[in-house]
């Protein structure tokens, strides 16, 4: 066995391959030994899985973030609350507590206001929202009264 010269433009192959009379060498420092297209493919499910990845952190990012009050909710109005259907009323919802226009009132401004609840108890108003989350949502808004005073000493909104 020789060894060649340092000098030499030996390089080690894994394989050759002869195409009419010219050699095709695959070197071991420039080529895996799994061959050009299995790199390839590694590399496109790479590409294919980060790209994934990071679709679903934005998906993730938009669906979460709360984006109701720019572009969903309108300023409390009386009138369009009396007229207007459960999804008007759920996006008004959020300003008529903000801005605290029922605490402190008795039950017949809160009639004015807000006109007959759809369901009542003795010490209860309950008003029906729906907003869209996944589908329609059904809420509520619940105003309670004081026993003594009969004044609205709360209200708020569940689901």
């Amino acid at each position: 066995m020789t060894i060649p010269h340092e000098n030499s433009a030996f390089k080690p192959t894994i394989n050759t391959f002869q195409f009419d009379s010219c050699m095709l060498n695959q070197s071991l420092w420039t080529d895996p030994p799994y061959g050009r297209q299995a790199l390839r493919t590694v590399r496109f499910v790479r590409r294919f899985n980060y790209i994934f990845f990071i679709l679903i952190l934005l998906n993730l990012l938009v669906s979460c973030s709360d984006n109701s009050k720019e572009s969903n909710e309108i300023p409390f109005d009386s009138k369009q609350w009396k007229s207007g259907d459960q999804r008007v009323r759920a996006r008004m919802s959020r300003d008529l507590l903000e801005k605290n226009i029922l605490f402190g009132k008795n039950e017949g401004e809160i009639l004015d206001i807000l006109g007959s609840p759809d369901e009542k108890s003795p010490n209860r108003f309950t008003y029906f929202l729906e907003t869209e989350f996944m589908g329609p949502w059904r809420m509520f808004l619940n105003v309670d009264f004081k026993d003594s005073t009969k004044r609205v000493y709360s209200a708020w909104i569940t689901d």
